[in-house]
């Protein structure tokens, strides 16, 4: 499957505006602008913003986890080798959920 998105990782910067209003703008690994949120009140802006940024490492580790799945379905990973993998995954996962809600 081809992603028809930005690829990641995105990082998530503030920008001051001088209006009083925050712009939170997400950024691809160029720096190039991915996203912005700068409506509704300054603690959403950056949790929003936050959470954009997470969405291409949680989307990596979805397809991971289903892959590993069907692989083992079709018997070609032990069982062992897919709790190496969700183990390995649940760790960048729970880093991923820990940043998108600024807990990192």
């Amino acid at each position: 499957m081809t992603d028809k998105h930005t690829p990641g990782p995105w990082q998530i910067v503030y920008l001051p505006t001088g209006t009083g209003k925050s712009q939170w703008r997400v950024l691809d690994a160029d720096a190039h602008p991915v996203s912005s949120s700068d409506v509704g009140p300054h603690a959403y802006n950056e949790a929003n913003g936050r959470l954009i940024a997470a969405a291409p490492t949680l989307d990596t580790g979805w397809r991971t986890v289903t892959d590993a799945f069907h692989q083992m379905l079709l018997n070609r990973l032990s069982a062992d080798e897919i709790v190496s993998r969700l183990d390995t995954l649940l760790d960048e996962h729970d880093a991923a959920i820990r940043a998108a809600k600024g807990d990192a």
